[in-house]
């Protein structure tokens, strides 16, 4: 490794492909497909790690070094919120992409290491959403940002100017049903909603009790569960926030 960034690049990913295709043969299919993934992701300049939520605004996760590159990508979609952290604690997918080029610039800082794969877990709203016009929307959207960013030709609409927040993932509050019953909401994904809001009801229809949760944090409700009977420890909510309540392992699967 040495001042040529261009050369580090490839000298890096050459060695990241190595590292993989030496591993011990993989236990599962499973496992295959994950590792087969990876194996591209490690080559790419970019990687979408596409997925939806279950009653969700869009939002995307990524590090909080690379939010300046992605707002515009998040101002297309009209995302609601984007949830930044350098270590969620789960093994992401996008964390494993573009984590290792972190570390790797901070063991060698007298190297020229560049932060060669810019990843995001992009959470395209809710598993309800299957609108062809918006299903087209956010393909126009993802195409308009490759576009601007060099990898595809096309003419596409300039970036919104406005875009959501980056939070911080350790204002991520998670709100759960206290005990079973049917859940009623209160408030719809998408919204901003301020410490104290009541966000949803739960109700025991055989003992009649009734409680109502609270947003413990102001931020953004961006996700809601999709069932409706519950029992106690599930959770219901997700609330990001501007202001750190977490540590440790922040994702909740």
């Amino acid at each position: 490794l040495g001042q040529d960034a261009q050369a580090n690049i490839a000298l890096i990913r050459q060695t990241m492909g190595q590292v993989l295709d030496d591993l011990p043969a993989p236990a599962s299919q499973l496992e295959a497909m994950h590792r087969l993934l990876l194996r591209h992701a490690c080559e790419a300049d970019i990687t979408l790690d596409l997925h939806c939520d279950f009653d969700a605004a869009i939002h995307l996760y990524a590090l909080p070094q690379h939010w300046p590159q992605w707002q515009s990508l998040a101002a297309r979609l009209k995302a609601g919120v984007a949830l930044l952290c350098e270590d969620s604690g789960g093994s992401s997918f996008d964390e494993s992409c573009s984590s290792p080029w972190l570390r790797l610039a901070r063991a060698f800082p007298e190297a020229a290491i560049p932060p060669a794969n810019l990843a995001t877990t992009l959470e395209l709203g809710s598993m309800g959403d299957t609108r062809v016009d918006q299903a087209q929307a956010n393909c126009e959207a993802i195409l308009g940002f490759l576009a601007e960013q060099g990898f595809i030709t096309g003419t596409w609409p300039a970036a919104p100017g406005e875009c959501c927040e980056g939070m911080p993932f350790e204002g991520t509050e998670y709100l759960f049903a206290p005990h079973h019953g049917v859940v009623s909401f209160l408030r719809n994904s998408g919204e901003w909603v301020e410490k104290g809001d009541a966000l949803f009801e739960v109700v025991d229809p055989l003992s009649d009790r009734v409680t109502t949760v609270r947003a413990g944090t102001s931020g953004v409700l961006f996700a809601i569960d999709r069932g409706r009977y519950t029992q106690p420890g599930t959770w219901q909510a997700k609330v990001a926030g501007r202001e750190v309540i977490r540590v440790g392992k922040l994702v909740n699967d």
